[in-house]
């Protein structure tokens, strides 16, 4: 009986046995995921939550709290790359805010943070920069401070061509600003810096330019010959240095004349009355700088020059009888000029050196001109009457003859030409207006960066075409009456 019980039973205690071990194995893989969520998917949960309450807050603007869960994030999933570039972007917003009110040492901070987390280009690129900020803001109060983080800067850049090339660049921007500026000690050093992070033919040659402004030739001459090894096919370098080459050996024969607000510097042989010259300085120093209200605290240099002497070094055309390159550079027929006509050389280019100066050279070459003829001929406006009957019409009296004046392809190699009277008929049309101190805010707007129809839109409230129409019918019945 037992044994027949047993063979009846025998099938369904086979199914229980699988069963029973379908059911153990469920149960083991149940456990397994169970300690595998509780290992995994927590981190993960809560890392995506820690980045979903980051992003909420940065939209807020609340860096800082922000920041925390951008951190916890990171924490509990260090290899995620998401997780990674939103820190990384919340660091860098962060330390935007800190530069926008001039705390470079926090945005350094941050941005160092960011840096750590991924050494990056961007990373390396940004901080580097962020240096080489904090630096240019220490220059004039802590030379030694700036000078220790120009160098971090480099060294964070150096892990990157890409980065100490940008750093390069924006060092090479800061020096153009200085310079135009007239601060050429702190344009050299930026310049140099920038030459340190990696070095490039526009910095050598701006270093040349700046020696050059400030009369150290030989110094010119070194940084115009390291330009012209690093690219031998740079046209303009070799030109510069051949000049150089030349004044150099000009300046063994020249006497130095030290005035009050000028030094002269001409070869002893010249035939220069050294009284007359100096009463004529000394009135355009007070004369023009009474005008723009602008009297400089450094000399200005005067190079004046055998007619020969000056073809040859500056290769310039036969009509230019004077220019302003930083130094005034005037030549010499072969006998003694007469104190009027010195006079009149010094008061055109001595303007150039004054306007140059009050807008950070960004005054269009065209008016530069026509503000240095107002001044040569301001006590004179009978002689340009002349020269308006021989050159200008009326059909050649347009802002666009204004805009095209002077540009390489134009035709202001002989004077006086059309461009140089239509220059100074505007100058004279603005100061005729709205005086002399008109004038002063005009350049004042354009010093600011304002293009000069704007500028004079803001200054004066003539749209272009209205300033056009005025001026016109001023030159018309000023200059062209005997025409009509």
């Amino acid at each position: 009986m037992w044994y027949k019980i047993l063979i009846v039973h025998k099938r369904p205690v086979k199914e229980y046995l699988e069963w029973l071990l379908l059911a153990t194995s469920i149960v083991v893989i149940i456990s397994g995921l169970r300690q595998a969520r509780a290992s995994f998917w927590p981190s993960q949960i809560g890392s995506f939550e820690y980045v979903r309450k980051g992003e909420y807050l940065l939209d807020k603007g609340n860096f800082r709290e922000s920041i925390k869960y951008f951190e916890k994030a990171y924490e509990s999933s260090p290899e995620n790359n998401t997780i990674i570039s939103e820190l990384i972007d919340a660091y860098f917003k962060y330390a935007s805010y800190f530069v926008e009110s001039k705390d470079y040492k926090n945005a350094i901070d941050y941005l160092t943070k960011a840096y750590n987390v991924r050494p990056g280009s961007s990373t390396i690129q940004n901080l580097a920069i962020m240096y080489s900020e904090k630096a240019v803001s220490e220059v004039h109060s802590d030379l030694a401070a700036a000078k220790a983080d120009f160098k971090n800067a480099r060294d964070i850049a150096a892990s990157s061509a890409i980065a100490s090339k940008n750093l390069s660049t924006t060092l090479f921007n800061e020096a153009v600003t200085a310079f135009k500026s007239g601060n050429d000690g702190l344009a050299i050093t930026f310049l140099k810096e920038a030459s340190l992070a990696y070095k490039n033919n526009p910095t050598l040659k701006l270093l040349g330019d700046i020696y050059y402004r400030r009369t150290e030739l030989e110094r010119a001459r070194l940084y115009f010959g390291k330009a012209l090894a690093m690219d031998p096919h740079d046209a303009a370098a070799r030109e510069k240095l051949q000049k150089i080459t030349k004044e150099l050996r000009l300046a063994k024969t020249e006497e130095l004349k030290d005035f009050e607000h000028f030094e002269m510097r001409c070869d002893k042989g010249l035939p220069v009355d050294a009284n007359i010259l100096k009463g004529s300085l000394e009135r355009c120093y007070l004369d023009v700088g009474k005008d723009f209200k602008y009297f400089p605290d450094s000399k200005t240099i005067i190079f004046i020059y055998s007619q020969d002497d000056f073809k040859n070094v500056f290769k310039l055309p036969s009509g230019v009888r004077a220019f302003y390159d930083g130094n005034i550079r005037i030549p010499l027929p072969g006998r003694v000029l007469s104190e009027g006509e010195l006079s009149r050389y010094i008061y055109h280019e001595y303007t150039h050196a004054v306007i140059s100066a009050l807008t950070d050279n960004n005054c269009p070459v065209w008016l530069n001109e026509g503000l240095a003829m107002w001044e040569e001929y301001k006590d004179r406006d009978d002689a340009v009457f002349l020269l308006f009957s021989r050159f200008v019409n009326e059909k050649q009296v347009s802002l666009n003859s204004l805009y095209s004046a002077f540009n390489p392809d134009g035709n202001a190699e002989k004077e006086p030409r059309t461009d140089y009277l239509l220059a100074y008929s505007m100058v004279k049309y603005i100061i005729d207006n709205w005086g002399i101190e008109g004038m002063r805010n005009l350049l004042a707007r354009i010093k600011d960066g304002r293009h000069f129809v704007n500028a004079v839109d803001d200054e004066f409230l003539l749209s272009e075409k209205e300033l056009e129409s005025r001026w016109k019918n001023y030159v018309i019945k000023r200059y062209l009456r005997p025409l009509f």
